[in-house]
């Protein structure tokens, strides 16, 4: 029995990939993203900064990792950030800077793929925590709010070693000891030798104090 002839394909227009349909919402997107981000790496003013400054292009970054599959579907502005390529780059290839942007709500793990977009507290270069929407706004949350959101999406603070874990970094013994006595309401005095170092320390410091309830002011 001869086969059914198969119906002609001439003059139906393309049916977009699922690559070509992400591209297309994204660049429809940008510019309401580049204009609610004020036109700056998302990474600006940040302790990972410091380490790894700002270098190439403004470019959009993804939330959600687009390697699972529906990557269409994570296109809308609560789901985008911007990012500069350096840091764009260097989150998919350092584990430790890609756990500090899942901690900042830059990024979003795969499995938590079921979390809403518009709740996750996401830290801008002000140094505020804002929720994000589909309208391209941006609408800002208390310290506590935010501590309290990512103690239940990363676990609760601990110590000072947790701390570190989280934010991918890696102190050395007298900063531990440094940020320790700071935490508890102690009285620190940097030596000139290790005035570089107090940045990071700083740093640390005030992220923890973010988490009134497990760091309460003296």
């Amino acid at each position: 029995m001869p086969a059914w002839p198969k119906p002609s394909q001439r003059g139906l227009p393309k049916r977009k990939t699922i690559g070509e349909q992400s591209k297309a919402q994204v660049d429809e997107n940008r510019p309401g993203v580049y204009n609610r981000d004020e036109r700056r790496c998302i990474v600006t003013g940040s302790m990972w900064a410091t380490f790894e400054p700002c270098i190439g292009a403004l470019t959009i970054q993804h939330a959600t990792g687009k390697g699972a599959g529906s990557s269409a579907l994570f296109d809308s502005p609560e789901y985008l950030r911007t990012m500069c390529t350096g840091h764009n780059v260097l989150q998919t290839s350092n584990a430790r800077f890609a756990r500090y942007c899942r901690f900042m709500g830059w990024s979003l793990e795969r499995n938590r793929r079921g979390v809403d977009p518009t709740r996750v507290p996401v830290r801008y270069p002000d140094g505020k925590d804002y929720f994000l929407d589909s309208a391209f706004q941006k609408h800002e949350i208390s310290k506590s709010t935010a501590a309290d959101i990512r103690n239940e999406m990363h676990g609760p603070i601990l110590d000072v070693d947790h701390l570190e874990q989280l934010l991918g970094i890696t102190l050395l013994p007298w900063q531990k000891q440094y940020a320790a006595a700071a935490l508890t309401g102690g009285r620190v005095v940097m030596s000139s030798s290790r005035q570089n170092g107090r940045r990071v320390v700083r740093a640390l410091i005030t992220e923890a104090q973010n988490y009134p309830a497990l760091y309460p002011p003296k």
